[in-house]
């Protein structure tokens, strides 16, 4: 993608003759996902609003291999409240034997004078989306940017950076589980409920929460090798014991490992 333009090549990047663009208007921070289909999806960012805000679009190609110019048109996932909206990411449950097959994700950040991250499931092709729900936590101070993946089993991992430690290098992962095919469930962490997803691999009480390789390897709770939990902030330089339980997952960081990302 260039801006908001779609570009497709069917001979391995030696051309690009298919070209899509948006009908909406383009503010930057494209994205885009295939599903399990192939189905080609774009979000990218709009200012709407008497605010002329900025906020999160997304919508699906229909055409992929057909020669020449076309276009595609978004619909819109954020709300209109005032608050710019900023790099957001798309992901989509793309394995065919996933019991949430072709889900797609959006996690975003949202400027309200502070930061938050929100997060939008669709389970219909990107044409509805549930309402934004918020997943990071008071006092996580600016949380920015978020990015998301997908497990074959469903799971999904979102991941932004925070200042809860102090260090450049650090940020959370969020185990999400949309584990009662596509009800509207429990989520994260126990500070919101969040459309879609809960943590945990049964109705566990939030504090509890584990993935289930964690459950079943018995990771330790100390030492370098350590998943630590969103009470306890690895130290920079050793092994990190952790004192609490919750949705986050965290490794061990030091200097000489971690390289800080942007």
């Amino acid at each position: 993608m260039r801006g908001c333009r779609v570009r497709i090549s069917t001979n391995f990047g030696q051309t690009f003759p298919i070209v899509r663009n948006t009908t909406l208007g383009c503010n930057g921070d494209p994205a885009i996902a295939r599903d399990s289909l192939g189905q080609l999806f774009v979000t990218h960012l709009d200012r709407v609003g008497a605010g002329n805000e900025l906020s999160v679009f997304a919508g699906r190609v229909a055409d992929t291999t057909t020669v020449g110019t076309q276009t595609y048109t978004p619909v819109q996932v954020s709300t209109i409240n005032t608050f710019d909206d900023d790099k957001q990411w798309l992901v989509a449950d793309a394995d065919p034997n996933s019991p949430f097959a072709d889900n797609l994700y959006i996690p975003r950040t949202e400027f309200t004078g502070a930061t938050r991250v929100m997060f939008s499931r669709s389970i219909d092709g990107g044409v509805n989306w549930s309402a934004p729900q918020q997943v990071s936590q008071a006092g996580e101070g600016f949380v920015w940017p978020a990015h998301a993946a997908v497990g074959s089993n469903g799971d999904v991992y979102l991941a932004y950076h925070t200042d809860t430690c102090g260090a450049a290098n650090t940020g959370t992962v969020q185990l999400l589980r949309d584990g009662t095919r596509r009800r509207r469930l429990r989520g994260g962490d126990g500070a919101a409920a969040v459309d879609g997803l809960r943590c945990g691999e049964r109705r566990r009480s939030p504090a509890t929460c584990r993935t289930a390789a964690e459950t079943r390897s018995r990771a330790p709770t100390s030492g370098s090798g350590a998943r630590c939990s969103h009470g306890s902030c690895p130290t920079r330089s050793g092994p990190v014991t952790c004192t609490s339980s919750a949705t986050m997952i965290r490794t061990t960081p030091t200097p000489t490992a971690t390289t800080p990302t942007s």
